[in-house]
């Protein structure tokens, strides 16, 4: 097929209107081109943001592994905890060897007991009869010379 000019010929290359279409056109292919350029900066942010945050996922699988490591560990410690509880719980006292055992004080009965006071005049008195007893065997003897 040959090439054929698309502009007419005549005193008048192209219709009006269509003059107008095309103007038209052009002004929204600048508006076009200026949100092209707005948009270009905001994915210039958005990649930043973007490699920030793929650092950021970076340290937090790094935590994560540090975690599961620990949490491993616990389980593991609390094995061996669930390990001496079952070995040592059976040869601890139960509710009924402890039922058994003797009776122990309340405070009312604590209260009853004689003070520390009263105890050392009791201590001070049988050491003073048992000196006395004493001097009364040593005078018993001398006389028994």
């Amino acid at each position: 097929m040959p090439d054929q000019p698309v502009e007419r010929e005549g005193p008048e290359p192209y219709p009006h209107r269509l003059e107008m279409r095309v103007s038209r056109l052009e002004g929204d292919m600048s508006d076009v081109g200026a949100s092209i350029a707005r948009l270009d900066g905001r994915i210039g942010r958005l990649e930043a943001t973007t490699e920030r945050l793929d650092e950021r996922l970076g340290r937090l699988e790094a935590t994560t592994e540090r975690l599961d490591g620990r949490i491993g560990r616990l389980e593991a410690g609390f094995a061996r905890l669930e390990a001496l509880f079952t070995a040592t719980l059976p040869h601890l006292a139960t509710k009924e060897d402890i039922a058994m055992l003797p009776h122990l004080a309340t405070k009312e009965e604590v209260a009853k007991l004689p003070t520390k006071g009263y105890m050392w005049g009791v201590l001070a008195v049988l050491i003073t009869a048992m000196y006395g007893a004493f001097g009364a065997g040593l005078a018993a003897i001398a006389m028994l010379r």
